[in-house]
């Protein structure tokens, strides 16, 4: 089988999900297991100002060097990645960085004129180490240094976790001491990374400029803003309207909604993305649409199952994972924020990569200041009459509403055939899971939640396991292959 060949094969899909899903995974886990925990050992204020600054830090982080980091992803593709175009990007994300302290303070002093100070330095720290890490991963993903991607992950993982479970138990009534002991184990990961991935870049002259940069993905940068807005107006508008302690009961049922398919989604973009940008310079729009058309039908088998699965024990998960006080306002507000996270991911791992790869921002960002002034209208009237659910509901709306004009404009550029099989697949699999599932709990009514949320997630893991296999039997025996024969070789 020739490398073109491979790479468009399901095994593909399949060995970039598992190679980055461990990096991507750990993280996540950990940073879903930190703010699980924190409902316990913090007020709820302080609960809603600790994930406020990571949504703060967020919407600055990646409305100012997302596009530079796209850049480098982009114009260091194909060998092209040099020390000269690193010493480019880098600068650059430092004088963006710099913007971010100033841009921080003032959404500090808006949205917490109580304790501006605290929260503005607890922002500063979390976007300086984040975007050092982001940049040093960027470096490692051009180097095609995926498992030294993975391991840094896995540490910052662990670190953070640590770092930030100690400042809390010592500090329990702050929200600071956490955000900074997170922020500075980060960091600590960030210099390895950006040391590893520099130093893997080949010596060669400069071959672009800050103008090159700025003019490739400059448009990147008020999208970045936009969009980063539009994936953070829920909260902050609840924020502005309802105060820190409905953001902490927001926040909490969001990030047990949306986390796990956001990690599922990110392990395959990780890897997905840059294969992707190689088959588009190599084999140009036909190829790219049919690795697309690939993707979205595996995309599909991998978030529709398990957002089935949690949709059914979502009690279990609620009454498991929180403390009474923040279960017992899940309700709906779990089932509408799932919903958004699935529209989010496939818009945002399938469609707006076309806009990359055509270099079409303009035609994003007139759409997503639609979005964006959708979403604002409807915050303004469902927040303050519906609270933490019109906050699920502006979430919701905007994330399919933008995923239906990516869909619909992106057509234009790299039509993107339906995998109808797959999503087929991805549909039975889904009930399969479902079903064994309700099964399961019902058999166990009246246990413990922890029992049934085990139990529940062991019995659909078996099930998709095991279905997914007899689907794709060859793929399967591929994967195993592929693997024995690494195993051997080292």
């Amino acid at each position: 089988m020739s490398s073109r060949a491979w790479r468009n094969t399901p095994v593909s899909s399949l060995k970039s999900t598992a190679i980055y899903l461990p990096g991507i995974l750990l993280p996540r886990v950990a940073a879903l297991g930190l703010i699980i925990l924190m409902t316990h050992l913090l007020p709820k204020a302080e609960y809603g100002l600790l994930t406020l600054v990571i949504t703060v830090g967020e919407l600055v982080d990646t409305s100012l060097t997302t596009w530079v980091r796209l850049a480098l992803l982009r114009l260091g593709a194909g060998g092209q990645a040099s020390r000269g175009l690193a010493n480019v990007v880098l600068s650059l994300v430092a004088l963006m960085t710099a913007l971010g302290a100033g841009v921080s303070l003032i959404i500090s002093l808006v949205l917490v004129p109580d304790r501006p100070l605290q929260f503005w330095i607890a922002v500063l720290a979390y976007v300086v180490s984040i975007t050092s890490l982001r940049v040093g991963l960027a470096l490692l993903q051009l180097n095609d240094r995926n498992l030294t991607y993975s391991v840094l992950e896995m540490c910052r993982a662990v670190l953070s976790f640590a770092a930030a479970m100690t400042a809390a138990v010592v500090i329990n009534d702050n929200f600071l001491a956490p955000s900074l002991a997170a922020a500075m184990s980060t960091f600590v990961v960030a210099m390895i990374a950006l040391h590893k991935g520099y130093k893997g870049l080949h010596r060669t002259e400069q071959k672009f400029s800050f103008r090159d940069i700025v003019v490739f993905a400059g448009p990147l940068l008020f999208l970045s803003a936009l969009a980063i807005f539009a994936n953070a107006m829920d909260r902050l508008i609840l924020q502005y309207m309802a105060g820190a302690a409905a953001v902490g009961a927001y926040a909490a049922v969001y990030a047990i909604a949306r986390q796990p398919i956001d990690v599922l989604a990110n392990s395959l973009n990780a890897g997905g993305y840059p294969a992707l940008v190689r088959r588009y310079e190599t084999g140009g729009q036909r190829e790219a649409a049919a690795l697309l058309s690939h993707q979205l039908g595996f995309l599909s088998k991998l978030l529709l199952p398990p957002a089935c699965v949690m949709l059914v024990m979502q009690q279990d998960l609620a009454h498991t994972l929180l403390p009474r006080e923040y279960a017992e306002q899940s309700g709906p507000l779990f089932a509408i924020i799932l919903a958004g996270a699935l529209a989010f991911n496939f818009r945002t791992v399938i469609f707006d990569n076309i806009f990359h790869l055509e270099r079409r921002y303009r035609i994003q960002l007139q759409y997503f200041v639609f979005v964006l002034a959708a979403g604002t209208v409807l915050a303004a009237i469902a927040i303050p009459r519906f609270g933490v659910i019109g906050a699920a509901l502006v979430f919701v709306t905007w994330t399919t509403l933008a995923l239906m004009l990516s869909w619909f404009y992106g057509r234009s550029l790299i039509p993107v055939k339906l995998p109808n099989e797959d999503i087929g697949y991805a549909l039975l699999l889904s009930g399969a899971c479902s079903a064994t599932v309700s099964v399961v709990l019902w058999l166990m009514h009246g246990q413990p939640h922890a029992m049934r949320l085990i139990a529940g997630g062991l019995v659909a893991t078996l099930t998709y396991l095991l279905l997914l296999a007899v689907i794709h039997r060859e793929v399967a025996k591929e994967f195993i292959r592929q693997r024995d024969g690494a195993t051997r070789a080292a």
